[in-house]
């Protein structure tokens, strides 16, 4: 399975804009997506006195020291818990 990736340092309002879901869902209705892909979704996470979009979640990769050409990545929001 391909891992889709965003650029790094993207730019809020400058290079992409976050919408709401329900406007989200309508740009897919009209536009659809490309097969294969996987939908870029980003939880809200609820800081300090703000609430945030999590645009880069945390990355973890693992391998096997006997192995360290077979490498496994995921993706984790610094909200999940132990159970997702």
């Amino acid at each position: 399975l391909d891992s889709y990736h965003l650029k790094e340092r993207l730019v809020e309002n400058e290079d992409f804009m976050l919408v709401p879901a329900e406007a989200w869902h309508k740009l897919l209705l009209w536009y659809g997506m490309t097969d294969g892909q996987p939908a870029l979704e980003r939880k809200v996470v609820d800081l300090p006195s703000t609430l945030k979009v999590e645009v880069y979640p945390v990355e973890i990769f693992l391998c096997l020291h006997s192995n360290m050409e077979n490498v496994i990545s995921a993706q984790f929001s610094r909200t999940d818990s132990i159970c997702e």
